[in-house]
């Protein structure tokens, strides 16, 4: 899951504005969208002892200050929660994280919690605790993609609802279990999306976006299809703005002089593969963190020449 934590990070940042209006369609009725919000990622983990806190925050989880109308600072909650197993305590976390915040920084709080899990069953937005006549009932926003509406996703002008849509068709192959017959099924899903995100009037620099989102959110398991998307990915946009994904991992190893290992007995096929492991998570690093080529290459298990290659690879893009 570390993957698409990394993409959900990424891309509620470069489109928090699109995620506040699909979710709170009146926001702008309540917030300066001038003043604009700022994202408090070291706020968010000073409310927390140490790393070995439970409630120490995940990858996705984010804290956003904005300003309201009357010139009020307020703070967002952002929970995107990935993992597939159904959490009983899930409403305590939130109503913890709300008290620790408030008790900290005297903030008021909107929480949004988002499930990107198949199970179709809606999780809870309240926390409820009476004890002798004394109560209380902590509610926050929730949004399950699994029970979303694909037409009302189509209809939508909002970019959000195309993260939605991607999200929720990745789910459809769950149940199948024969990795070719899933990546065919996942080949059409990706292409449909593309040429649907293509369609739309969207600025280009949130296309760019959109389409990484796509290209890594839904992961095929045989490299040869990501080649055969790329490829229809260039047609549809009527350019070779990407390499086929074979040919760029095999002009990557001739770059680093790889080849010398496979000269001396690496076996090719799992070479590649190898490869396009490393390659993909590099790229999802660059694209949507603001982490050093060291600590990129120190993440993946790579030399800085591997990630500074990829890093100039995408710039002349």
């Amino acid at each position: 899951m570390a993957r698409q934590d990394i993409l959900w990070k990424g891309l509620l940042e470069d489109v928090f504005e699109d995620f506040l209006v699909f979710l709170y369609p009146n926001v702008w009725k309540i917030l300066d969208k001038d003043k604009g919000f700022t994202f408090l990622d070291k706020e968010l983990k000073q409310i927390f002892s140490s790393t070995e806190d439970p409630l120490y925050p995940q990858q996705v989880d984010k804290l956003i200050q904005v300003f309201t109308l009357e010139g009020k600072e307020e703070w967002i909650l952002v929970h995107v929660e990935v993992q597939d197993q159904y959490s009983l305590v899930f409403s305590e976390r939130m109503f913890m994280y709300y008290i620790r915040i408030f008790d900290k920084y005297r903030k008021r709080i909107t929480a949004f919690a988002m499930f990107t899990d198949g199970i179709i069953k809606d999780r809870s937005n309240t926390y409820h605790t009476d004890f002798m006549g004394t109560s209380l009932s902590y509610v926050f926003n929730t949004y399950k993609i699994a029970l979303q509406d694909d037409d009302e996703l189509l209809a939508s002008s909002n970019v959000f609802a195309l993260v939605v849509l991607t999200a929720k068709r990745s789910l459809s192959v769950k149940k199948i279990k024969d990795f070719e017959e899933q990546d065919k099924h996942l080949l059409q899903i990706k292409i449909g999306l593309a040429k649907l995100l293509l369609s739309k009037d969207i600025k280009k620099e949130r296309i760019r976006l959109l389409i990484n989102f796509l290209r890594h959110y839904i992961h095929f398991e045989n490299p040869e299809t990501s080649v055969i998307f790329e490829k229809e990915l260039a047609d549809l946009t009527n350019k070779n703005t990407t390499m086929g994904l074979e040919e760029q991992l095999l002009d990557l190893a001739e770059k680093k002089g790889i080849e010398k290992g496979i000269e001396k007995g690496i076996e090719k096929g799992s070479f590649l593969k190898e490869v396009e492991k490393n390659t993909e998570f590099t790229i999802n690093l660059l694209n949507l963190t603001d982490l050093s080529v060291l600590k990129i290459a120190s993440l993946v298990g790579v030399t800085e020449d591997f990630v500074k290659n990829l890093r100039d690879s995408i710039d002349n893009k």
